[in-house]
């Protein structure tokens, strides 16, 4: 029996039913006598089969982020004496390897991904079902949590985030509500589910109608700007609503020019697109005069002028 995990009258029992399992142990073609590391140790279930067909002179590494898998695991496999297990990340394989003194090994197996024990456990956060703590971790030892993570990040590391490993379109309003919401803080993950579900339709109230950015109509119907993408007539928008920052900033040159600040990458989130599509953006409006680039180097960002074209 692997060990039990009792949380609000309900016991859940850290099992493992391995993927593909015959197609996992063919692939690795196991030698009685090979060194075989098993990244994503969980509750052993592929483990078992590699222990089994190891002799006493093969070695077996299981390596896991959460202690309570390694505790599992070292349940389902105590008859198996050739195996060692490591509280770590697959991502140090080598510097672990290192430490072990083992130079090679003959096959390495991820099976990658949240095990459903990890979703059920209402402790460790990853699910939205009932009143989640918002954790995520799956090294509990570590100390940052979702938690920190929701309640005090900035609106734009908030934003890079979700949209960097979300690949989430709608990121910035996401990121926009969080810090709206967290005033009141966000404690579970019921509250974050609210937050980022938002409803379908938009009527314009409130707050939200005044929210609006502003693009300068001679953009639309100045013959001037047909060739000009809408892609990049609302970068320009865009950039216009940002000059107020910059005042409130201080953002003048010594000639008493107004810049902004706007990266690459903040282009990228804010209109969905890629880093090439960004640039030519760029090029566009630069091209029809509605925008200067001063580079100032050394991995600074491009001070940006915004041209009056109205």
């Amino acid at each position: 029996m692997l060990k039990k995990n009792t949380l609000r009258g309900v016991n859940l029992k850290f099992e493992h039913k391995p993927v593909m399992l015959n197609e996992c142990i063919q692939g690795l073609q196991i030698k009685k006598n090979g060194i075989y590391v098993d990244g994503t140790l969980g509750g052993a279930g592929h483990s078992k089969e590699i222990a089994k067909k190891l002799e006493n002179t093969g070695l077996l590494i299981g390596i896991d982020r959460d202690e309570e898998a390694l505790k599992a695991a070292k349940e389902n496999l105590k008859l198996y004496k050739n195996v060692k297990y490591i509280h770590g990340n697959h991502d140090d394989i080598i510097e672990i390897l290192k430490s072990e003194d083992i130079e090679g090994v003959d096959g390495i197996l991820l099976d990658l991904g949240v095990s459903s024990y990890q979703l059920d456990e209402r402790n460790r956060g990853f699910s939205y079902l009932g009143e989640n703590t918002l954790d995520m971790r799956m090294d509990k030892t570590q100390q940052l949590t979702a938690k920190k993570i929701v309640n005090e990040y900035s609106e734009e590391e908030l934003s890079n985030i979700i949209y960097e490993y979300g690949e989430e379109r709608y990121a910035k309003k996401i990121a926009y509500n969080i810090c709206k919401k967290r005033k009141e803080r966000i404690k579970f993950m019921r509250d974050l589910e609210k937050v980022c579900i938002q409803p379908k339709y938009n009527y314009c109230t409130g707050e939200e109608r005044f929210t609006f950015i502003k693009l300068p109509k001679c953009l639309v119907e100045d013959e001037g700007f047909v060739e000009l993408s809408m892609d990049a007539k609302l970068l320009y928008a865009l950039f216009l609503d940002r000059v107020s920052l910059s005042i409130k900033n201080g953002w003048i040159d010594n000639q008493g020019r107004v810049f902004i600040y706007y990266s690459i990458k903040n282009i990228c989130v804010d209109l969905n697109c890629g880093t090439q599509k960004a640039c030519k953006l760029l090029d566009e409006l630069e091209k029809v005069g509605a925008l200067e680039r001063k580079r100032q180097g050394l991995g600074r960002p491009n001070k940006l002028y915004l041209k009056k074209m109205f």
